[in-house]
């Protein structure tokens, strides 16, 4: 009797381990024009390290976060609500007549999705965020 509640004891110890469980990123709905801003997670810049020479990693970052800055910097400048993401989990749009349309963020380093609320959502070029924007949100 004695070593059965030993053996209950454990089993249930055995059970309550920690940091067992995985957690997904979440996904969000949007349903309204905004621009998702996506930078790199952990994953992401592992991989780019791992990847790319230390110069080659670090021309990289340079020129994805100068990008970044200079479209959210004209993003601003246009009032245009927006969401940061890090590279990893799921957005879903949701457009003003329904059409769902769901984005994995795991596919990019740095980006810009644009979504004007009655479209599915676009891939901005961060070179020429101007344009981008001019063609799809207006």
């Amino acid at each position: 009797m004695k070593y059965l509640l030993y053996l209950i004891i454990a089993c249930t110890l055995l059970s309550c381990r920690q940091g067992t469980i995985k957690h997904k990123p979440v996904s969000i709905i949007i349903s309204y024009p905004c621009a998702v801003i996506i930078v790199p997670g952990d994953k992401k810049i592992d991989e780019l390290k791992k990847n790319n020479s230390a110069d080659d990693y670090n021309a990289i970052v340079d020129d994805n976060v100068n990008y970044e800055y200079e479209s959210t910097t004209f993003l601003d400048s246009v009032k245009v609500k927006q969401i940061n993401k890090r590279s990893e989990g799921w957005v879903v749009f949701k457009t003003s007549t329904g059409q769902i349309s769901k984005m994995d963020l795991s596919r990019y380093n740095w980006a810009i999705l644009l979504f004007n609320g009655k479209d599915k959502p676009v891939l901005a070029d961060m070179t020429d965020i101007d344009a981008a924007y001019k063609t799809y949100m207006k």
